[in-house]
């Protein structure tokens, strides 16, 4: 047979292949209703390895027996989301989220750091002002204000374009019962600043947040004889110098923070990343998103067993849901066990996004939608 003739037999084979495919399809959607109805479980594993173990009996050699089931179970995958799609549509899923509007006006914010922080330039870019915001020493304190219900919104920084995520925020996450409500992307321009009347030549010792630090290595790597000093925030390294009044002394922080605490710039634009930007969640205890909101942040654990994963990123995947952002986590006091963070873009309107985000939570563990929500650049 030449190769006109094989793929005019590969087309005839393809469209028998693609009628049966239908009818499992439709018997798929009539096994949805009764399981609905009987309050069954959409994964029934016992049954899918039985159809694994028949499909494979079917063929001989190792290589075909491989491929079938790899075939089949892409198969199931397929049959389960079209499931899940149906049930979350029947039940008129939320999640427990309502569609309304991040009010703004007369919002009470809470933010880590001090005046002159990235953070607190966030709130100030995000809601316009800082007249009814308040800044707290740590991380942890930003969740606790929001949760205790004394801010209406916290502000903390997630992820660096250069130095990529910030850990510790994304532990947090999912230990206090708050959600993202949006995200706002703030430019970092590091400057080192210095007391009034100070020189460069004269710094012994340079202050900053560990991830100021990192993000001037190539600057700091030229000035290797200097101490470098990790502090909780880089407007805080600002209050240190400035308080010592010591001209061996120097900060890492934005060049707005020498205009709020009267410091000199000693030089200016010292990122290794000319483009560097920091990634802001605003964050909110009701569980509600936007009109217009684009983007949405789910956390789980995946049960510890081969292509698991897989097969949960298969129902993103299966649904045409553009995934931005994958990420894990260790989970503390469980070895090699770990918690997956991930974007993908859709709004809880849409029924594909409902019926993805309702197969991830049958068949994961501790499953959170952590936002869906509108990103600001």
């Amino acid at each position: 047979m030449d190769i006109k003739e094989l793929r005019k037999a590969l087309d005839e084979t393809d469209q028998a292949l693609t009628s049966l495919y239908q009818k499992r399809l439709a018997i798929t959607e009539e096994v949805a209703l009764s399981k609905l109805k009987s309050g069954k479980a959409v994964l029934d594993q016992e049954r899918e390895l039985q159809v694994l173990a028949r499909a494979a009996e079917r063929v001989s050699g190792p290589q075909d027996k491989k491929s079938v089931r790899a075939l089949y179970k892409h198969i199931m995958n397929v049959s389960r989301n079209r499931q899940y799609e149906l049930i979350a549509d029947s039940r008129g899923e939320d999640f427990g989220f309502e569609k309304a509007p991040l009010r703004k006006e007369g919002a009470r914010i809470v933010y880590q750091g001090v005046e002159g922080a990235y953070s607190y330039q966030a709130v100030l870019g995000y809601f316009g002002s800082v007249e009814n915001a308040y800044h707290v020493p740590a991380f942890e304190d930003v969740m606790k204000e929001i949760a205790d219900g004394r801010a209406d919104y916290g502000i903390l920084p997630a992820e660096n374009s250069s130095t990529g995520i910030i850990t510790q925020v994304y532990d947090l996450l999912n230990r206090y019962d708050v959600y993202i409500a949006a995200k706002y992307v703030v430019r970092v321009e590091h400057a080192l600043l210095g007391i009034p009347g100070g020189d460069i030549a004269s710094v012994k010792k340079v202050y900053s947040h560990p991830q100021g630090l990192l993000q001037c290595s190539r600057f700091l790597t030229e000035h290797n004889d200097w101490e470098q000093i990790s502090m909780k925030n880089t407007a805080v390294s600002a209050q240190k110098i400035l308080r010592d009044a010591d001209s061996s002394q120097a900060a890492i922080c934005s060049p707005k923070a020498a205009g709020i605490y009267g410091l000199d710039i000693l030089q200016e634009n010292i990122s290794d990343n000319n483009n560097n930007s920091t990634l802001f969640l605003i964050l909110g205890s009701r569980k509600c998103y936007e009109k217009d909101a684009n983007e949405i942040s789910i956390s789980f654990i995946a049960p510890h067993e081969t292509g698991s994963l897989y097969q949960i990123l298969g129902f993103i995947n299966n649904n045409n849901l553009n995934m931005t952002k994958i990420e894990s986590r260790p989970i503390a006091g469980e070895k090699w066990k770990y918690r997956f963070f991930i974007d993908f873009i859709g709004s809880l309107r849409d029924p594909s996004v409902r019926g993805a985000l309702t197969a991830i939570r049958e068949e994961t563990d501790q499953f959170k939608i952590l936002g869906n929500y509108i990103r600001v650049n």
